[in-house]
């Protein structure tokens, strides 16, 4: 197990997530225990008796973009961030799953480097993030495709 359902409240997960992006303040009573925060790679942290765990939130139908340089040289800390999917048909939640940061980025590089998830994408979109901040270097996902592909990366949430 990947994420202890324990440390979310799954009463209080939102009837309706529409729109692009912003939408972590919808699941600020999902996460009642959660310290939100703006880092780059996760949303929220909270400090349990096995250490701090990070989370990163997404939310999506399907299609989702990712700014590839960010996970040039991850740390074993950076690796072990939770990525949480929230998935949704129409604005309403129909799952929810999670995997490691480091688990989903290692699968993408052995199975979708025709779609940008290799390592000289990777190494190029970091250096363009360096040069240019403001820039966003994307390659795409298909979730719901990758949760069918390798089910067993994946912990379902709700």
């Amino acid at each position: 197990m990947r994420f202890d359902k324990s440390l979310v409240d799954l009463g209080k997960i939102p009837d309706k997530i529409g729109g692009q992006g912003g939408f972590e303040h919808m699941f600020a009573e999902f996460f009642p225990l959660w310290k939100r925060v703006n880092a780059p790679l996760y949303d929220y942290a909270i400090e349990t008796s096995n250490g701090i765990v990070k989370i990163e939130l997404k939310k999506q139908d399907n299609l989702q973009w990712f700014d590839s340089g960010k996970y040039h040289n991850l740390s074993a800390e950076d690796r072990s961030i939770i990525m949480m999917f929230v998935l949704h048909r129409k604005g309403s939640v129909d799952k929810i799953v999670a995997t490691t940061l480091g688990e989903f980025i290692d699968w993408l590089l052995t199975n979708k480097a025709n779609d940008g998830w290799n390592s000289e994408v990777i190494d190029i979109g970091n250096k363009f993030r360096k040069q240019y901040p403001r820039l966003q270097f994307k390659a795409p996902v298909t979730i719901r495709n990758m949760i069918k592909e390798a089910p067993e990366l994946f912990d379902v949430i709700f």
